[in-house]
């Protein structure tokens, strides 16, 4: 069974993933340092067989200012040093419990074997936890102002999972996914911290009939019920968590937020088992997120998918061919949950496992119809069932008042509409000025939204207006690599249209697009779909 339980940097490796921060770099000079680490020996013995646990949570309450080593002394300020090693995690995420931040200092978080770099973080980007790092090993690096009277660093917590998917699951990038690429980047993998326990659960971003793009967030129920109100602001969503190709050991970047509400819900037992959540920051558009649509009728339907995160692993995919039937469980509602049997497709045979909870299923149109509520399918059981509670269900048949019923929150007007469906942004047509300098302009020549995501296109050109005749150096740097895919250099005194043609010379990524003379630079961050 499953029930039991921004603004932007870049890396440099091929584990990439962002949370909210700013552009300021860290002094990324690093030796493996053997004498001044704080070594935790994880025993990972702890035998939990609550459903969706993923791994323990140590307290470690860390003064991190305090132990850490002064490396550097710059003209303006002080580089203190903090290395963490936790033996025996494959990963591990960091809970802070108090960061005085003094107005220029910030911090940020390394991953020295990896080569990777999170933040800068400060006060005007402020860092509460990371999501589950890719490494048992970081250092926490503060930059302290020469004018910051005083600064503390206070980690309470350190995450730790060693946890992975079973081998019979299916890579959402794989061929079966293709046709649900849109409905994909709106579910995203949950980490719930609860006590001593770390736990995790999937779910989807909703779309409502004002279709203006509010963060509600669609799970289960039995996901968060032990929760209490200030527990959900600490709950992390990680969006586009998935591999890069269908059978790659490379993730693609992936994005982190922090925080929820709990807006209403019905319980697992005697219920419908559902939990809509609203998150506390509006969704970038950078992440490229899709607010999934959704039919309210109780309508059986004979193929579709889940999309979803078995033990907290990369996004899978499980097909069904055969159609759904009514079940009753827990002693719920009667006949509120789909019965649902997977099928073997062409990369393995998707099921679900714990994790996987509150993740949505599609119909055949693409609209979510329930989720994941409870089961026994899995790799060692591929002819299992599993049940998810009905979006029917969860509308209007949960409950009279508005914190048990979903369609006051989804359809605030009241329309009356049977389904609708999903949403992702708008893209502005350009030309579009993404820089102004002393020296030069710089303008994109395609689709670009404010974020500078750059949506199925295979021609990437840039036109540098003329401003001082100089010679200028063009670049553009797979972020998950960190190498450099293109260099040229302009000089605009001749000509001022550069073209770089992406269908030859990188794939779909992230990338960072730089254009620097002696004087100045522009960055800026590129997203890049390619259909």
């Amino acid at each position: 069974m499953r029930i039991g339980v921004v603004l932007l940097f870049s890396f440099f490796s091929f584990w990439s993933f962002a949370q909210i921060g700013d552009s300021t770099v860290a002094h990324f000079s690093y030796r493996w340092n053997t004498e001044n680490v704080f070594t935790i020996h994880y025993a990972d013995t702890v035998q939990n067989s609550t459903p969706n646990y993923l791994g323990e949570i140590l307290n470690v309450n860390l003064d991190v200012l305090k132990q850490a080593q002064q490396v550097v002394s710059i003209h303006n300020g002080d580089i203190y040093r903090f290395w963490i090693k936790v033996e025996n995690a494959q990963q591990i995420n960091l809970f802070f419990n108090n960061i005085q931040w003094n107005n220029k200092d910030y911090l940020h978080i390394i991953l020295p074997e990896l080569n990777q770099i999170l933040g800068a973080f400060s006060s005007k980007f402020p860092l509460k936890s990371t999501t589950l790092l890719p490494t048992n090993i970081v250092i926490i690096e503060y930059f302290k102002h020469s004018s910051s009277s005083s600064a503390a660093v206070l980690l309470k917590n350190i995450g730790v999972t060693n946890k992975s998917s079973g081998s019979c699951m299916v890579n959402v990038r794989c061929a079966e996914g293709e046709n649900w690429a849109k409905q994909k980047n709106g579910v995203a993998r949950m980490l719930i911290p609860v006590g001593n326990s770390l736990f995790t659960c999937s779910g989807t971003l909703v779309n409502n009939t004002l279709q203006n793009k509010k963060p509600y967030f669609l799970t289960a129920n039995h996901c968060i019920e032990s929760l209490n109100s200030n527990d959900f602001e600490d709950i992390i969503f990680d969006f586009n968590y998935e591999k890069i190709s269908c059978n790659s050991v490379i993730n693609a970047p992936y994005q982190t937020l922090v925080g929820s509400n709990l807006i209403a819900t019905s319980p697992s037992l005697n219920g419908s088992d559902f939990a809509l959540l609203l998150l506390q920051d509006t969704v970038p558009s950078f992440f490229n997120p899709y607010f999934n649509g959704w039919n309210n009728m109780e309508l059986e339907n004979n193929s579709g998918v889940s999309i979803h995160h078995p033990q907290g692993d990369v996004k899978k995919i499980s097909t069904y061919t055969s159609k759904l039937s009514s079940i009753t469980i827990n002693n719920g509602i009667t006949n509120a949950f789909w019965k649902v049997n997977w099928t073997r497709t062409s990369n393995g045979f998707g099921v679900t496992e714990p994790g996987s909870s509150g993740s949505p299923i599609f119909n055949s149109d693409g609209l979510v119809i329930g989720s994941l509520s409870a089961g026994d399918a899995g790799c060692e059981n591929l002819n299992g069932f599993d049940a998810f509670g009905k979006f029917a269900y969860f509308w209007d048949k949960s409950g009279v008042s508005n914190d048990k019923r979903l369609d006051k929150w989804l359809d605030p007007t009241n329309t009356g509409v049977k389904f609708l469906n999903g949403l992702s942004y708008d893209f502005i047509t350009v030309p579009d000025t993404i820089y102004t300098g002393a020296s030069f302009t710089v303008r994109t020549i395609l689709p670009i939204n404010s974020f500078g995501s750059i949506l199925n296109e295979q021609q990437f050109e840039i036109e540098i207006e003329n401003n001082a005749k100089d010679l200028y150096k063009v670049d553009l740097v797979e972020v998950a690599s960190g190498k450099v895919i293109y260099q040229n250099s302009i000089d605009v005194f001749l000509f001022n249209t550069l073209n770089i043609e992406l269908e030859t010379r990188v794939s779909q990524g992230v990338y960072l697009l730089r254009v620097y003379n002696s004087k100045e630079l522009f960055r800026k961050k590129i997203i890049i779909q390619i259909n």
